[in-house]
């Protein structure tokens, strides 16, 4: 629902911190409640039915305590196969998006695939350091015995590369994800 709501009664949903009256219960919420009240006088955009249904639009009021102020996001980026470190040095070097405030995460590369990289990045700075060895790394009767006693592990085992991914989470301010998923998947290592 695109429409553009002006509130002229007294229940202004727009998240700020007034006194709520009992009659209308639209606050911080995550808006995926059915508010069931029969109450008159909180009808936030034209509904035939009188129950306070604040949450079928799309935000455009001051939710900033659920969304990041200012436009800034968060995204993960999330692969299996291992990044070609020629490539991926050229993305950081020469391709960063400006847009990206910060981002830090797990990866790793092709030709030191038992090694896990954690690569980290806020303004101009950037820095790749060795994260430890990845479970795959170890013989599989050390492993079994590993994600015996982490099911995490077992979850995120993947069967051709065991553990290892590609986890990195960027912060920016309006985001291109699309381009920034274009750009990473092309520092992966051709199979």
């Amino acid at each position: 629902h695109h429409h553009e709501h002006h509130h002229h009664h007294d229940c202004d949903c727009d998240g700020s911190h007034h006194a709520h009256e009992e009659h209308c219960d639209c606050h911080e919420h995550e808006h995926e409640h059915e508010h069931e009240h029969e109450h008159h006088d909180c009808d936030c955009h034209e509904h035939e039915h009188h129950d306070c249904h604040c949450h079928e639009h799309e935000h455009h009021h001051e939710h900033h305590h659920h969304e990041a102020p200012f436009g800034i996001e968060t995204f993960l980026y999330y692969r299996r196969g291992p990044f070609d470190m020629n490539k991926f040095d050229y993305f950081v070097t020469k391709q960063w998006p400006k847009e990206i405030l910060r981002a830090k995460g797990l990866c790793w590369f092709e030709d030191n695939p038992d090694m896990s990289c954690i690569f980290e990045q806020a303004g101009e700075q950037k820095q790749l350091t060795e994260g430890g060895y990845w479970y795959a790394a170890a013989p599989p009767q050390e492993w079994m015995e590993i994600v015996a006693q982490d099911p995490k592990a077992r979850d995120d085992w993947d069967e051709k590369y065991g553990d290892r991914m590609q986890k990195i989470v960027f912060i920016g301010k309006h985001l291109d994800k699309h381009h920034l998923i274009h750009l990473l998947d092309n520092c992966l290592a051709s199979e």
